[in-house]
This record gives C-alpha cells, sequence and structure tokens, in this order.
C-alpha cells in the first residue's frame, strides 16, 4: 500500500496574516510575511477554532501564495487580517499514524526473511542446477563429436589406383590417391601408350568427385624417359576444380611424373 503524502512543519507553527479579502473560490492569497510561509507543497490554516480552514499551499510567489482551498474544513469567504499559520492537522496526525500502521503492517519478520531467503536459496539451486544440466549435455555433445573427429583422423586412409586406359599408361608406375583428414595427396606417372610426347592441353587424368580441390592451381611435375636417368626436367601441370591434372606445356619426355596435395574437404576415405 502507498504511504501517504507527509508535509514538513515550521518551528512554532509561525503565524502572519492574509492582506487580501477573499471568497470560497479565490485561489491567490496575498499574505503579509511570506517567509512564514512553508515551502510548497505544504498545508496552512485560515482562521481558528472550529471554523478554521485547511488550504493546500501550491506555489509562492513573493506575498502571493496559490493554494487549493477546502483540502479540510469547509472553503469560505475570509477577510484581510485573517491569520494564516503552518498548524499541526488533523491530516498531518492521520497520515503519519497510517503510514506507522502500514510499516508496522508489512515490515519483515524474523521468519518472513527467512522464508525469502529459503525461497532466493532453492530458486538459485534450481537455476544453478538447470544451467549444469545444460552445461553436462553440451559437453556430452562435445565429447561425442571429439570422438568423431577422433576416429576420422587416426583412421587410415585407403589408397586408390587409377588404371590404365586405351591412351595412357598409368600402372607401369602405379598411379595413387587418397585422402586423410580432407587433404587428398596424388602420386602419378603417367605416359602414352602410343610413345608419342605429350602436348599442352592433354588431361593425364581425372579425380572423382570428393577428391577435386576447391579450385584450380598450377603444380610442378618432373618428365624422363625410362632410357634416361636423372637429372630430371621439369615441367608445369594444372590441377582443375573439375578433377582434370592437365599437361601447361608440350613435353619434352615421354614420361611424367610426381605427387600433389591439396584440400579437398571431408574426412578420411
Amino acid at each position: 500500500m502507498a504511504l501517504k503524502e507527509m508535509y514538513p512543519g515550521m518551528i512554532n507553527s509561525p503565524e502572519t496574516t492574509i492582506t487580501n479579502n477573499i471568497n470560497e473560490s479565490d485561489t491567490i492569497i496575498y499574505v503579509l510575511d511570506p517567509a512564514r510561509v512553508p515551502e510548497p507543497p505544504n498545508l496552512m490554516t485560515l482562521g481558528t477554532g472550529t471554523n478554521a480552514e485547511t488550504v493546500k499551499v501550491l506555489e509562492i510567489n513573493d506575498n502571493a501564495i496559490t493554494v487549493e482551498r477546502g483540502f479540510q474544513g469547509v472553503a469560505k469567504s475570509w477577510p484581510a487580517g485573517t491569520v494564516i499559520a503552518r498548524n499541526f492537522t488533523e491530516y498531518d496526525y492521520n497520515a503519519l499514524k497510517e503510514n506507522i500502521e502500514d510499516l508496522e503492517a508489512t515490515k519483515e519478520t524474523p521468519q518472513g526473511a527467512q522464508e525469502k531467503a529459503d525461497a532466493a536459496l532453492n530458486s538459485a539451486k534450481q537455476y544453478t542446477d538447470q544451467e549444469v544440466a545444460e552445461v553436462s549435455q553440451e559437453l556430452a555433445a562435445h565429447k561425442a563429436d571429439y570422438a568423431d573427429l577422433k576416429t576420422d583422423y587416426e583412421k587410415e586412409p585407403t589408397k586408390f589406383t587409377i588404371e590404365s586406359d586405351d591412351t595412357y599408361d598409368r600402372e607401369t608406375l602405379p598411379t595413387v590417391y587418397y585422402k586423410k583428414n580432407g587433404w587428398v595427396k596424388l602420386i602419378y606417372s603417367v605416359s602414352r601408350i602410343d610413345g608419342e610426347l605429350m602436348l599442352r592441353g592433354e588431361n593425364l587424368l581425372r579425380l572423382p568427385v570428393g577428391f577435386r580441390p576447391k579450385t584450380a592451381f598450377v603444380t610442378l611435375a618432373v618428365q624422363n624417359d625410362l632410357s634416361t636417368v636423372p637429372p630430371l626436367e621439369k615441367m608445369t601441370l594444372r590441377v582443375h576444380s573439375t578433377g582434370e591434372l592437365q599437361v601447361q606445356e608440350n613435353a619434352t619426355k615421354k614420361i611424367i611424373h610426381g605427387e600433389v596435395v591439396f584440400y579437398a574437404g571431408g574426412g578420411t576415405v
């Protein structure tokens, strides 16, 4: 319940007088000594005895005060010279009494304080238990994900062989590839079956989907003849995102071989 508004008093309730005649509806009163008017909002009493009227002071402007008439008692006409003062009123007494009673009724008891503390502790425990349970579930999920990743990481990859066809020999020196943790390694050795030199633009092989790079790139290879020994000659190849290993310059030797590593995504195969 909201407390009733209480207004400060003035020591010894100093009196002054009004300097104008007022009727029951006038709300501006002129006083002789504005220093004896309390800071608004506040209460003052016009007159004395049982016919007095309590007004509420709303504003002070020099000697003029703006009031709410008939705050307690009946608004009536008052002549100039009527006493006006900040007296202790019935409203002051009742406001003080009711506020004390309300505060007394709502004040915290040791038992009530303990009950609130217990309730807060239980709420905190429930919240903590819920948070711990959610974290435990997330941790278990992360552990499962980690276990899957660890298994995939430790798994030995399967090597795949690219076989020869009517044009290219890829098996005299095997051409193989495999993927581990998303990385593909291709080891190749390719020559033409008809013994001709390979020309720029020829595709030595094509990797299947899942073993192709995200973007095309150029890599170095070496070339030689079966009848020769090192030093070997270098040449450039391009690995396309569509899987082709393509010659980028005309070969001067019959066999092209090398190895290349690139990222294709996915796990270990």
